[in-house]
């Protein structure tokens, strides 16, 4: 796969430079705006990793660049979170702090489809993260996924409704329940929420006697998740996923 790194900071690309080398892709790297625009017109790639910090690069020029690119490449947009994860209190009271981590990861994925990039990813992010974001935009089936959550080395393909971990390309083999009570963990962002919470997420409202198969729900999902290397804390009836 042909990929362009669109990255100012050298350190930086070097380091991803190496991670897609060893994948096997066909890297070439571009330090400002200009390069990018001289690389863009002179070749075609199948992925363009573009950095939210390259300067000069004003949202209509960014528009405009992205128009040059031919129908079948995909952008992967790297976005710098104005509040990050690891400056979140430990506090589990401290909702605010979960609100304005989860606005931040909104804007940039709102960014993102403004500018027609196909997803987004907030720095910092691992090497099994990047490599799963890479696989999902440009699988064999050559189907554009738009919507993807990461957290920590788990993915979440919204569209297709998948759960991907570490760097294996096959999806975690889960139940529709067990997808939408684990995409309801995620986008709690760290928070627990309680049996009846997730309840009412995965089976809705007034539906009490589903109590039993919310029960079997959580715990395939649990299970499944350890044989994937990951796990859900639970204290008492309360869930959460770090």
């Amino acid at each position: 796969m042909r990929i362009l790194l669109a990255v100012p900071n050298m350190t930086m690309a070097r380091v991803l430079e190496r991670t897609l080398d060893g994948e096997r892709h066909e890297v070439t790297v571009s330090s400002t705006h200009g390069e990018v625009r001289k690389t863009l017109e002179s070749g075609s790639f199948d992925l363009v990793i573009l950095d939210d910090e390259m300067q000069g690069m004003s949202s209509t020029e960014l528009t405009s660049m992205l128009k040059r690119l031919d129908g079948h490449t995909k952008v992967l947009y790297l976005t710098t979170p104005s509040f990050r994860k690891s400056d979140r209190p430990e506090s589990d009271a401290d909702n605010d702090a979960d609100a304005r981590w989860a606005a931040s990861e909104a804007l940039a994925a709102q960014m993102a489809r403004r500018h027609d990039i196909h997803a987004s990813l907030p720095k910092p992010f691992s090497k099994a993260q990047l490599l799963s974001h890479i696989a999902l935009l440009c699988g064999a089936d050559g189907q554009r996924s738009s919507t993807l959550i990461s957290h920590g080395d788990l993915t979440l393909d919204l569209a297709k409704r998948q759960a991907f971990y570490g760097d294996v390309r096959d999806p975690i083999p889960l139940s529709p329940r067990e997808y939408a009570t684990l995409e309801t963990l995620i986008r709690a962002n760290g928070r627990f929420l309680s049996f009846d919470e997730l309840l009412e997420a995965v089976f809705g409202r007034g539906v009490f006697e589903q109590r039993d198969a919310m029960e079997a729900t959580m715990y395939h999902l649990m299970r499944k998740l350890r044989r994937a290397g990951m796990y859900i804390t639970q204290r008492g009836d309360m869930y959460r996923i770090l």
